[in-house]
């Protein structure tokens, strides 16, 4: 049998068309198996395109909320918009301006120095007093002139945020004054 011609040749196309066979399956799964791996790396990917999206919305949030929180602790200034626009908007009026604050309050003393140097600049005779122990924001204090007026339309027009008190001033003499006092709370 193993001598045999018919029988030799026999096992040589079965082992032919086996291989032929195997080799056809194995090719038609490799297919299979790259067209799932590719399906799934698609699937993947987009899996994971959603949660890096959802990160970044999440980080740009956190990013938003922080500068907030900055910008509610950080100290008053005036800008150097808001300086020319004071400058420019009372150059050439007279007037006297007390300018008093709370002296142990290091932002509300530096934010006086910025509001004090800007009406200086525009022409107006300013002075200073730092005795205040307690106050919060910025008061334009004095009964209506037309110097209230003049200081209310330039803090407006500015954007510096203030409060009006209809009272007369408590320097003798001064039309109006502005109280500096420390920077107030944020929720109210």
């Amino acid at each position: 049998m193993w001598n045999s011609v018919p029988f030799l040749s026999a096992v040589a196309w079965w082992s032919l068309v086996i291989t032929a066979v195997s080799g056809g399956v194995a090719v038609i799964a490799g297919l299979i198996g790259g067209i799932a791996a590719s399906r799934s790396a698609d699937i993947k990917g987009v899996e994971d395109a959603k949660k890096i999206a959802t990160a970044n919305a999440q980080a740009e949030a956190a990013r938003l909320e922080a500068a907030q929180i900055w910008q509610q602790m950080a100290w008053r200034r005036v800008t150097s918009e808001q300086r020319q626009g004071i400058v420019t908007s009372l150059r050439g009026q007279n007037f006297e301006v007390w300018v008093e604050f709370v002296s142990a309050d290091p932002e509300a003393t530096t934010f006086r120095e910025d509001l004090a140097s800007a009406l200086s600049e525009a022409g107006l005779d300013v002075h200073y007093y730092g005795g205040w122990e307690r106050a919060a924001g910025l008061q334009l204090i004095g009964l209506p002139s037309p110097q209230r007026a003049a200081l209310q339309k330039v803090l407006l027009s500015v954007d510096i945020p203030h409060t009006v008190r209809s009272e007369p001033s408590r320097q003798p003499g001064s039309q109006v004054m502005l109280l500096v006092g420390t920077k107030p709370d944020p929720t109210v």
